[in-house]
């Protein structure tokens, strides 16, 4: 899950990556005091990368509000953002005493807990793009074909940005590459890949903050834009959107490229965007002065460059399943089955919500229900929501109009109490269900630097429900493992959304 925004530069990675980018920073810093014309930019040393201290910052916690953001308030994200390893304190180990509050909750719990343990055997190990994944999409399948539904695998194809080259490299597959009057390079950092494999050179044009009015008046076709908005948080959803309203702006005035250069700060917290809708790459550069130097020289005459962001076309499938239903319209039941590398199989992210998916089938096999259920395993969620993406990428306009609601399930088996969060009237009604249960539940948003599967059905305008653990210290570490899952919070998942389904509020 949390699929940050972006979702997962890996937590092994991210200590090298914080040093790596003070590193360019100090360089930058250097190029930036010589006494006149630019020169290349020289790779950081070892000895500086090494000694620069990499702390990371704990995790938010989750602060109280109505419903999600809208789709013009929540960017897509790709590679997550590192999650705390050694600077966060871990919450307490669940209590070997489970106090449940009834024996509904007690056998839903045992149930749906014997299920994550299972999964945890037999799923293994898969990460996004891996034949390992495609094992476990073909067993999910399986197991759905098993409880009686004609289950599907629905594959796709994704862009992949290898983080660990580019901190092998110092950037070799993510930088602005100078053709004219020189030849040189600056690294970057990946703010969309959009599209794949780079881009064509064009005159570097540089329009200040990057406002409509400072475009010039015969518009920016083939050009690559500079722009430089003064502070730059990369760990701050709001800035990250006003990057994109941007780069978006100067697309649409024609632009092949944009560079973002300034004050930057949160770099601890960043990690590229890469699914995040955009028509042309853009690049954030970790150093004010790489962007003044860029500047200086648009002042002595015309530059010539390219936005250079290298991926590579990976292979991920949805596993679909359909309970037909009464009624014309359809809900969605869903949530991702991948793993992020440096977890073995993802105990709460995400084999809870998966067990939960699959329990809910299971439970629903035999109901007549107003309306279709569909249960969706989601692919390549930790890379990028591209599962969840794809799929609803790949419906009709009527049938996306179908769609009444979407149920999502991640890291669910967490915290002292269940979280809900999405459009206000579902969450509400999660809300009256767990109380009717005696559940403890309260409605959380998500931190504001993650995201999960529900996020393309809201920008689809389709209202959501997600259902979590507000407890996330573990998850995309080693220590996300079995022994951590609280069954009570499997079980009180499970009925809440099962009681959500057959409640007779809920849209039809």
């Amino acid at each position: 899950m949390l699929n940050s925004f972006p979702g997962a530069l890996l937590a092994r990675l991210a200590t090298g990556l914080v040093a790596f980018l003070a590193a360019i920073l100090m360089v930058a810093m250097c190029v930036g005091c010589s006494d006149g014309a630019p020169a290349a930019t020289a790779p950081p040393s070892t000895e500086t990368a090494d000694a620069v201290p990499a702390t990371l910052e704990s995790t938010p916690a989750p602060t109280p509000a109505t419903a999600v953001p809208s789709p013009t308030e929540t960017i897509k994200s790709s590679t997550p953002t590192p999650e705390p390893t050694a600077a966060v304190t871990l919450q307490p180990s669940p209590p070997t005493d489970v106090q449940y509050v009834s024996e509904e909750h007690r056998a839903a719990s045992e149930r749906v807990f014997a299920l994550v343990e299972e999964l945890i055997e037999e799923l293994g190990h898969r990460e996004a793009g891996s034949p390992e994944e495609l094992q476990a999409a073909e067993h999910l399948k399986e197991r759905l074909d098993a409880i009686g539904y004609p289950a599907e695998i629905q594959p796709f194809s994704f862009e992949f940005f290898d983080i660990a080259r580019y901190m092998q490299t110092r950037g070799e597959n993510a930088k602005v590459v100078v053709e004219s009057p020189m030849q040189t390079e600056f690294p970057g950092l990946p703010l969309t890949t959009t599209p794949a494999g780079g881009m064509d050179f064009g005159s570097l044009v540089a329009v200040g903050q990057g406002r409509s009015e400072d475009f010039p008046e015969g518009g920016l076709a083939g050009n690559v834009v500079l722009i430089q908005p003064g502070d730059v948080a990369l760990d701050d959803a709001q800035t990250l959107r006003t990057l994109l309203e941007k780069v978006s702006a100067a697309a649409e005035a024609g632009a092949v490229g944009a560079v973002i250069s300034g004050n930057i700060t949160g770099l601890n917290r960043f990690a590229p965007l890469l699914a995040a809708e955009s028509t042309i790459p853009a690049l954030v550069l970790p150093a004010g002065a790489m962007g003044e130097q860029l500047a200086s020289m648009t002042g002595a005459g015309d530059v010539t460059v390219s936005v250079s962001i290298e991926t590579e076309e990976m292979r991920s499938q949805n596993v679909v399943a359909e309970l037909e239903g009464s009624g014309d319209g359809l809900v969605i039941v869903g949530g991702h089955y991948d793993v992020v590398p440096q977890t073995e199989a993802g105990a709460n992210d995400n084999t809870s919500g998966i067990a939960i998916v699959l329990a809910l089938a299971e439970s629903l096999a035999d109901q007549e229900l107003p309306f279709t259920v569909r249960f969706i395993a989601f692919g390549a969620e930790e890379t990028g929501l591209f599962g969840s993406s794809h799929y609803i990428e790949s419906l009709s306009d009527e049938e996306r109009a179908s769609i009444k609601s979407m149920l999502n399930f991640d890291v669910v088996a967490s915290g002292d109490l269940l979280a809900a969060t999405g459009e206000d009237g579902l969450t509400e009604l999660a809300l009256k269900v767990a109380a009717k249960l005696g559940v403890k539940s309260e409605n959380q948003p998500l931190p504001a630097w993650a995201s999960s599967d529900h996020q393309p059905f809201v920008n689809a305008g389709v209202p959501v429900l997600l259902l979590y653990g507000p407890d996330v210290s573990r998850i995309h570490t080693p220590q996300d493992l079995v022994e951590f899952v609280q069954p009570e919070r499997l079980g009180a998942a499970f009925l809440v959304a099962e009681g959500v389904l057959k409640y007779a509020e809920f849209p039809k």
